[in-house]
């Protein structure tokens, strides 16, 4: 067996071995997809043709990076129902090689997968209408993440065997029964695996190998009803939270907690920033936030400033082409000669209607000032919240002083979605991932931001905690609106 393992988890996996079908409970941090991953080679070695379902595409996208190529086929289940709907009711359809290959994209919306993404009914029925009539199937099924699986699933899941007598079928799932009650969802539908012919696998996934002592005390508090042993080579652990009372206050509190990371893992390298809001992280309030943070500034590493948007929404009204600036990091002294040039002619020929709206200009009163996306604002330097003139403006990039206030440019930590990596090459990107996304995997750092968070449901909330919180192994900051400690 895998020397990786456990005493516990070779149990778990022996017993996984003797019995056709298998249910395995386990708590967060247990080892539930180390043993999937494990019982998957196992059987491919032995002959068998696997699938792995998840629920989350970004594990499984993990999954396929840690089991390349082979018999074992990976995928999250949304795409796998859209892998059947998309595949000709051919008996060829056993040599689909594109199975689970879509990376979190749902190719119905052309878009990237986000939590509320779900396969109709209609779709459902469709696919395992395809699947039955198909000589297409797998000799061993693993399911992980079997707790987020709707009861409707569990009839296509069945079905992907080619034999069910047979056949291999084992289902991981979280056994914080408070929060998911998984085992009485599977027993209550009629679509569910047949229980009967199932393990229960022993008792021993209870041990959190994960988390460091500080975190795995937190985490504990949100499993009652199955409680956890600890056994995790991550330490003591650190657990840290900064308190928001506005949503003015977000942001900075952002930044104290990455300052604070940044002493313990240089450049956030183990980092990655956790949202709980109730939306899909492209619409997040923290998607594209920038943070100066002490050793960056410090570092003189290259960057950027987007001084060439910031003039374009002030001169683009008056008819200047930003695009024939050059893309330099900051203004050269061609860009600044255009820009006067451009202006001075602008004010020749429109004098009489500018002077015609006088305003308060005075060229050193006006200044530069970034906000927290990076975007590029004038204003008065005495009195920030009065309006600019059109005249005003001209003038002032009429003057070869324009540009003596711009930010300078240096890198900075951005907030990021995955996808949005390759945009900002010269920001030091930091992973933003919604809750839900990261759900079976983990970090050795986690920045866990409780912003805009409503649930309908206390247990809702609970499980979001539960699954947000244990993702870190030795740092956990949280940054609330309210302790989370207490």
């Amino acid at each position: 067996m895998d020397d990786r393992l456990t005493e516990g988890q070779r149990q778990v996996l022996a017993l996984m071995l003797q019995n056709r079908k298998a249910l395995i409970p386990g708590c967060t941090g247990s080892g539930k997809t180390l043993l999937a991953v494990t019982f998957a080679q196992q059987l491919e070695r032995a002959g068998q043709k696997v699938l792995i379902l998840c629920y989350n595409p970004f594990l499984a996208e993990n999954l396929r990076a840690r089991l390349p190529g082979g018999d074992i086929f990976i995928s999250d289940f949304n795409a796998f129902v859209q892998t059947l709907l998309r595949t000709p009711e051919t008996s060829e359809m056993a040599a689909i090689s594109t199975i689970g290959q879509t990376r979190g994209v749902k190719p119905k919306y052309e878009r990237r997968w986000t939590p509320f993404d779900e396969p109709t009914p209609y779709e459902i029925g469709l696919a395992l209408s395809r699947l039955i009539s198909s000589s297409w199937g797998f000799d061993a099924v693993i399911v992980d993440e079997g707790h987020e699986f709707k009861p409707e699933w569990w009839e296509l899941v069945d079905s992907c065997l080619l034999d069910w007598e047979n056949g291999r079928l084992a289902i991981f799932y979280d056994d914080n029964l408070s929060l998911y009650l998984f085992s009485e969802q599977l027993q209550a539908h009629p679509g569910a695996p047949r229980l009967t012919s199932f393990a229960v696998a022993p008792a021993v996934l209870t041990t959190d190998y994960r988390n460091g002592q500080a975190i795995y005390d937190l985490v504990q508090q949100l499993h009652p009803a199955s409680p956890m042993s600890w056994d995790s080579a991550a330490g003591q652990g650190s657990v840290k939270e900064w308190i928001f009372h506005s949503e003015a206050e977000l942001l900075p509190q952002v930044h104290a907690a990455l300052c604070a990371a940044e002493q313990v893992s240089p450049r956030l390298n183990n980092f990655i920033v956790l949202s709980a809001e109730n939306i899909p992280i492209q619409q997040s309030k923290l998607r594209g936030a920038l943070f100066d943070a002490p050793i960056l500034s410090a570092s003189n590493l290259p960057g950027r400033i987007e001084w060439q948007k910031g003039l374009r929404q002030y001169l683009h009204r008056f008819g200047f082409v930003v695009e024939q600036l050059s893309q330099q990091p900051f203004p050269a002294g061609e860009d600044i000669r255009q820009v006067n040039q451009f202006c001075k002619n602008y004010f020749n020929q429109h004098r009489v209607e500018l002077e015609q709206r006088p305003g308060l200009f005075g060229k050193d009163e006006l200044v530069w000032s970034m906000d927290s996306y990076g975007a590029l604002n004038l204003h008065w330097k005495q009195a920030e919240r009065l309006a600019i003139a059109e005249r005003e403006l001209i003038l002032f990039f009429s003057s070869p002083f324009w540009q003596q206030t711009l930010p300078k440019p240096h890198r900075r930590y951005r907030l990021s979605p995955g996808e949005d990596f390759a945009t900002h090459p010269d920001d030091e990107n930091l992973l933003l991932v919604d809750a839900p996304s990261f759900n079976g995997q983990e970090a050795e750092g986690v920045i866990f931001v409780f912003y805009n968070y409503f649930a309908e449901e206390q247990t809702k909330l609970l499980v979001t905690l539960y699954t947000g919180l244990s993702r870190a192994r030795r740092w956990l900051y949280i940054v609330s609106p309210y302790s989370l400690l207490d």
